[in-house]
């Protein structure tokens, strides 16, 4: 698969995650039929057979400007308008792999197949519990970042309140930051299998140097690539996935505090410095986006003399 290509879903559901009833749309948004036409124009989708016959039956004709990738298990299967056929969701991503960015537009089965290789989902959020037999796949919301939201309410043209919503995929790594080519290495394995390295569930397989001391908050490890210069440098890695100091509670303040302290002491640390990663990879200087700190010493260049080495904690 060309890794530059963009896979976008577009979807809409209600809040309690309905997405079709009988092979039809339970509810009547014209706005939404507005969005998804804007978006979807002059590209190519993706989408199951069920989902393209329903769109047939719905519309009167196929889509227009734009070419439907269908996929079907149905030999020989015939329809109207522009469109190839694909036997698997492999074969459907071989013909779109010129493209820039594809749309994937259901169904269910289809977005499920679709959502590891997804960058963009377009969401279309219908507020209210509808009665459906179609539901929109679970997926890891933590993956999952905001990137707009739309409140809309109802009006003459649309019959329900609904929220136009831009979700991006996480990158858990930026590669960027990477210091030495091995770090990069085991960066770039992360990426390609899209999970958080230190995230409790993942620490099996992130190749991470063994905990030295557990909290209930927190935990202490040595850093596997330590920086430059430093005689001393151990990372604090919060316990559970948060990304900003907002989300560190007054009791895993505290327990910060005493886990430096008792690093301080362990270790005989004279002198040194805590850095704290939070937020945006793109702008904290970070390699993995997950809460974490740094407590970092120099080294000592002559024991009778000790005068230090800079050590240097990039942000940015």
């Amino acid at each position: 698969m060309d890794t530059n290509l963009i896979i976008s879903i577009i979807v809409a559901m209600s809040d309690n995650e309905v997405i079709g009833q009988k092979d039809k749309i339970p509810w009547n948004l014209k706005s939404d039929l507005q969005r998804f036409k804007k978006l979807t124009q002059n590209h190519k989708v993706i989408v199951g057979r069920k989902t393209h016959e329903s769109i047939i039956k719905s519309l009167g004709h196929p889509l227009d400007n734009r070419q439907s990738i269908i996929i079907t298990r149905q030999k020989d299967f015939e329809t109207i308008g522009d469109y190839r056929i694909a036997n698997s969701w492999e074969n459907a991503l071989k013909i779109v792999s010129n493209e820039k960015e594809v749309f994937v537009i259901g169904g269910a089965e289809i977005y499920r197949l679709a959502i590891p290789y997804t960058k963009f989902m377009y969401v279309t959020k219908v507020h209210g519990q509808y009665d459906g037999n179609v539901f929109f796949p679970q997926y890891n919301t933590e993956e999952w970042q905001e990137l707009s939201s739309e409140r809309h309410n109802n009006d003459e043209k649309d019959e329900c309140d609904y929220t136009f919503m831009v979700l991006k995929r996480k990158n858990f790594v930026n590669l960027k930051n990477a210091r030495v080519e091995e770090q990069l290495e085991v960066m770039k394995m992360i990426q390609e299998e899209k999970f958080c390295p230190f995230c409790p569930e993942n620490y099996s397989k992130s190749k991470l140097k063994p905990i030295i001391k557990q909290g209930e908050y927190w935990h202490i490890r040595k850093n596997r690539w330590p920086y430059k210069n430093t005689r001393i440098h151990l990372i604090i890695i919060h316990n559970t996935h948060i990304e900003k100091i907002s989300e560190v509670t007054s009791d895993a303040a505290r327990e910060f505090l005493e886990l430096v302290k008792w690093a301080e002491k362990e270790y005989g640390i004279l002198g040194g410095g805590i850095g704290m990663r939070f937020g945006d990879i793109h702008i904290n200087g970070a390699t993995v986006l997950h809460l974490h700190a740094h407590i970092i010493t120099a080294e000592i260049t002559d024991k009778n003399n000790p005068n230090y080495q800079k050590v240097e904690f990039k942000v940015g």
